[in-house]
């Protein structure tokens, strides 16, 4: 596992930014009208955000959408993350569905009485400016810290993080849910409360996340609604690429197998540092890395 020394010597940050939205106010955000439902029924019955509750602290990252703040709540007891949703460059809508997910999300672990493999999901609230804020489980760090800070990891470590990762992901997928921007900054470790020298690696972020009914395996490619450049499997970027130069094409791919893609980038960024590799010492060669990897 993790040591807390190494996690005290990784920077946190939540990161958003690094996802590329298409600007098309037109875009069908969902096929399920369920989910449309949701979202027209929810936009007026959001709770307000009671500032007694917490105490803001530090900002654990600023991206182009949102702010993340690290915050202790009062009468939970406990340190929590608040996403706070920048109003002009947020669309509602976008946020609203994410909430969606999180819910199911949270109603998955409720049900395995399981919450190693998923950040704790609490509420959705509005300020008295009306900005949207996502309350979450707080965690001491990303993956993507760890590896820019050198962690060397042995091969049981990364054994540990894959068999967590995947039994996350394949409970995921057997709920019909894809979510599309896997990575090492969406994947927050962890502290075990029965072992403080132990970290869970825990799955979060599902802003761009897909659902397809039981049984079916492919979904169109118009509902892609967002990407990460270098862990996204190579069919999705080629529709991103038509996109910006203004061919919209409608195709069909397993959102499945592309997680899967994804994955298998993160672990094997893992595994490069199991060999003891610099490769990730900083923050130039791990980028640069990452673009050698996505072509």
């Amino acid at each position: 596992m993790i040591s807390n020394t190494m996690m005290e010597n990784a920077s946190y940050e939540y990161e958003f930014a690094n996802n590329y939205f298409v600007g098309d106010e037109n875009l069908v955000i969902s096929s399920n009208q369920m989910k449309e439902i949701y979202i027209n029924e929810s936009t007026t019955e959001i709770p307000d955000f009671i500032n007694e509750d917490v105490v803001e602290l530090e900002i654990l990252g600023k991206g182009g959408f949102s702010t993340v703040k690290k915050a202790y709540h009062k009468r939970m007891q406990c340190f929590i993350a608040l996403k706070f949703f920048h109003q002009k460059k947020s669309k509602v809508e976008q946020i609203l569905l994410e909430d969606f997910f999180l819910r199911k999300v949270e109603q998955i672990a409720e049900i395995q009485n399981n919450h190693e493999h998923f950040l704790k999901y609490y509420k959705l609230s509005k300020n008295q400016k009306n900005t949207l804020i996502l309350q979450m489980e707080n965690g001491l760090g990303t993956l993507d810290d760890v590896l820019k800070g050198g962690k060397i990891y042995k091969c049981e470590e990364v054994l540990f993080a894959l068999n967590s990762l995947v039994e996350g992901y394949a409970a995921l997928q057997k709920e019909g849910i894809a979510n599309m921007d896997i990575k090492p900054k969406n994947i927050i470790l962890v502290e075990n409360p029965t072992n403080t020298s132990q970290f869970y690696y825990k799955i979060s972020d599902f802003g761009i996340a897909n659902e397809i009914q039981k049984g079916e395996k492919l979904i169109n490619s118009k509902f892609i609604r967002g990407m990460t450049e270098y862990f996204v499997a190579p069919e999705i970027k080629k529709l991103f690429d038509k996109r910006k130069i203004g061919i919209e094409v409608e195709e069909f791919y397993n959102p499945f197998v592309a997680d899967v893609y994804s994955l298998g980038i993160v672990i094997f960024l893992m595994k490069i540092s199991l060999k003891g590799k610099k490769i990730l010492k900083n923050t130039k060669d791990y980028n640069q890395f990452l673009r050698k990897c996505s072509n």
